[in-house]
């Protein structure tokens, strides 16, 4: 005997969170970087694009305190996989890039 098909409102709300949130975090993602063609940009994409993890975050994703916490978070990983790391200069480099275009900065707008 066929079973019916159940409307299942617990499932069909995860389904719609899950694909919100994959739309939204795609649209964060794949916006073109700010100053494309800027050392600082290239730089940022040369270290801060997981070797083949993940492209490049949009600066616009977060705001200052957000890409500091990340920055020292992801210096560990990439330090523990062997991956080579920025110098101090291009560090600043990259977080000064960071910070001129990161949410609730004059550059966002």
């Amino acid at each position: 005997m066929k079973e019916k098909f159940r409307f299942r409102p617990n499932v069909a709300v995860g389904v719609l969170v899950t694909l919100l949130l994959a739309a939204v975090g795609w649209v964060a993602c794949s916006r073109e970087l700010p100053e494309p063609e800027s050392r600082a940009a290239k730089l940022y994409t040369r270290y801060c694009s997981g070797e083949g993890c993940h492209g490049p975050i949009s600066p616009r994703r977060g705001g200052k305190r957000y890409w500091d916490m990340q920055y020292a978070r992801m210096l560990p990983l990439m330090r523990k996989e062997g991956w080579k790391l920025p110098t101090q200069a291009e560090t600043e480099e990259i977080l000064t890039y960071l910070h001129r275009h990161a949410r609730g900065t004059q550059a966002e707008k």
